[in-house]
Order: structure tokens, then sequence, then C-alpha cells
């Protein structure tokens, strides 16, 4: 497991997508969604090009926008079989997770990777593969703060509109019709040593450590 990576800036500006405003007294915990990544939580990225492209769709695109100071606290980094384990565990159930960290950054799995995770799920394609997608569909990182915001500062919102609104669109669109093809070459091949499902159910607890 690999503790939070050195970075070298102080703060960060995140960015959450919704349709409010919400600042940080505004935000509660445990978040309504239980199946997300992460488990419940506040989602943000560093990404506001991913940030607008989550929000588009919506009546009313708020982007909020916040400064997060990096060393408050311990942030666990999730990649590899751990990032596996963990979104299985939440999609799936197939294990119980236990994290001592406030703060998970990792991989974004939103609905563009659920076919890649179903081919997974049901033994069609092992876990060199579905790294091989995540790359591929590179969809940026996200930060899930699950039990506090300490250290993050609500600066500003902005709502997603005009030119920008259709910018987010297009890429959007964009992003997924790049998708198709390279995904079927990356599940058509397979890797030596590749672990399947099997390898995963019945994993009893995830700790992180």
């Amino acid at each position: 497991m690999t503790k939070s990576s050195v970075f070298t800036k102080n703060t960060i500006t995140l960015y959450h997508a919704s349709d409010m405003v919400i600042k940080t007294e505004d935000i509660l915990f445990p978040g309504p969604r239980e199946n997300c990544d992460f488990g419940p939580g506040f989602y943000l990225t560093e990404d506001k090009r991913i940030a607008e492209e989550w929000v588009f769709r919506l009546d009313s695109p708020m982007i909020n926008v916040y400064e997060y100071t990096l060393d408050t606290s311990p942030i666990l980094h999730l990649e590899g079989e751990d990032w596996i384990r963990v979104i299985l565990a939440y999609r799936k159930r197939l294990s119980n997770v236990h994290f001592s960290s406030n703060v998970i950054y990792g991989l974004i799995a939103d609905d563009r990777l659920f076919p890649s995770l179903t081919l997974f799920l049901n033994g069609t394609i092992g876990d060199k593969r579905l790294e091989k997608c995540l790359t591929f569909v590179n969809l940026g990182k996200q930060y899930c703060f699950r039990n506090s915001v300490e250290g993050l500062v609500y600066k500003r919102s902005y709502m997603l509109k005009g030119l920008e609104k259709q910018k987010a669109t297009e890429r959007s669109r964009d992003r997924k019709r790049g998708m198709d093809s390279g995904l079927r070459d990356i599940i058509q091949n397979q890797p030596s040593g590749e672990k399947f499902i099997q390898h995963y159910e019945g994993m009893g607890d995830w700790n992180e450590v």
C-alpha cells in the first residue's frame, strides 16, 4: 500500500460538480451515496474540465471551487490491485473496507468504465486488462473526503453555461467516441499472468496498512 505521495505544493485547487452551491459548512457526512468508488464521502477533482464533464447534463450545472491544504491529514493513495479491491468492495460487496485515512486519492471509475468493470466481474477479462482499460480511458483522479472537510476552504462557485458548457459537452462526446475501438483491442488481447475474478471472491476484509 502506498501512502500519500510527495506533493510539491502545499495547497491545491479542487472542484466539485453539483446542481447547487455547496459551501464548506454545507457538506454533511456520511454522504448519501454508499456505492460510490471509495464509499460515502465528498468527491472532488483537481481537473476542472473533468468536473465540467460530470455536470453539463444537469439543468443547473454548478462547479464549486475549493482550496485544500495538503498537509492537513494523511492521504491514502489507492492504485493497482488496491484500487480494484476497494472498487469491488463498494460495487459488489466482495469485502469489507476499513480506512484510517480521512482523505482517499485515486482513479475515477464512473459510468464510462462500467462495461470494463462488468467484464472483469463476470470473468471475461482479468486484472491486467482492467488496469489497461483504466489507463486508456484516463478519466483522471479524485479526492474523497470521508469524515470531515478539515483543510478544505470554499472559494467560489460558477454556473457552467454558454461556450464553456458547449466545450464540456463536446469533450465528453469525443472521449466516449474514442473509447470503443481502444477498449476492444485491450479486451481481445489477454496478457500473461492475468488474475481473474475468482482471485477476488471471498477475499475478506480490506484494511489500509
